[in-house]
Formats: C-alpha cells, sequence, structure tokens
C-alpha cells in the first residue's frame, strides 16, 4: 500500500512539473505572438537596418568627398567654396556711407 502511494504521489509531482514547464512555454509563446511584441521585434529590426544603413551612408559621402578632393587637387579644378571666396574678394567693396556721385 505504501508503495502504491509513493508511486502515485511520485506521478503527481512529476505530472504537476512538467504541466507548469508546459504552461509556461506555451504562455511565452502566446505572448510573443501578441500584436504588441510582433510590431517590437520588427521595430528593432528596421532599427538596426536603418542604423547600418546611414553608416554606410555615410561612410560612402566621406570616400566620395575624399575622392573628390583628391580629383580636384590632381587636376587642379577648385572647389566650390574656392570659387565662392574668388567671387567675394573680386566684388567691389560698397560702403553705406558713401553717396553716390551726382550727375
Amino acid at each position: 500500500m505504501i508503495r502504491r502511494t509513493f508511486w502515485a504521489l511520485l506521478g503527481l509531482g512529476f505530472g504537476l512539473v512538467l504541466g507548469m514547464r508546459v504552461l509556461r512555454k506555451v504562455d511565452a509563446i502566446t505572448e510573443a505572438a501578441t500584436p504588441g511584441a510582433v510590431a517590437e521585434r520588427a521595430g528593432r529590426r528596421v532599427g538596426s537596418s536603418t542604423s547600418r544603413f546611414k553608416a554606410a551612408l555615410e561612410a560612402g559621402r566621406d570616400h566620395a568627398q575624399l575622392r573628390e578632393a583628391e580629383m580636384r587637387e590632381r587636376y587642379g579644378v577648385p572647389s566650390m567654396r574656392d570659387i565662392a571666396q574668388l567671387g567675394r574678394d573680386d566684388a567691389p567693396d560698397t560702403d553705406a556711407t558713401e553717396t553716390p556721385p551726382e550727375a
């Protein structure tokens, strides 16, 4: 009789432990399948892709600027900033206090 009780209680204990584990696993799966959790995971993936894309774009721009500077130096082409500065240097100086000559 004691043996039967022992095995019955042992089986009940294993059944309870196994049942609790299954319930926890099912709860975790159903929680992961909710619309909010799915949206959060998708947002994280898009966010990481966006940051990688921005980093690649920035690296490409930096390399393009470096290459442009090398080519401008090699072929003697002034940069747009230099051209704008030349335009300002060649402009006549006008003073607001001077009055134009009368005709």
